[in-house]
């Protein structure tokens, strides 16, 4: 896992899902569930969080899991989180 810093994102030419959630909260199965509900199978997301995503919550290493090796279903996500 590499950690970036000062990362900027272009999406001028992305035409997918662009989700931006706070707080997760180790809320793995609630975040599948919204991905499901806003995107079809493979599609391509990019999903930026802030807040706090691990620290809590009823699956914090499935969300971990899912981040570090990009587990999230039949979906290709593209995971950003900011610290502010």
């Amino acid at each position: 896992m590499t950690i970036l810093s000062n990362l900027s994102i272009d999406l001028t030419d992305f035409s997918g899902r662009i989700l931006i959630v706070s707080d997760l909260y180790g809320h793995f199965e609630l975040l599948l569930k919204g991905l499901s509900k806003l995107t079809q199978s493979g599609d391509e997301v990019v999903v930026i969080t802030t807040g706090n995503l691990f620290d809590w919550g009823p699956s914090p290493c499935q969300l971990l899991e899912a981040v570090v090796y990009k587990k999230f279903g039949d979906r290709k996500v593209h995971f950003f989180t900011v610290v502010g």
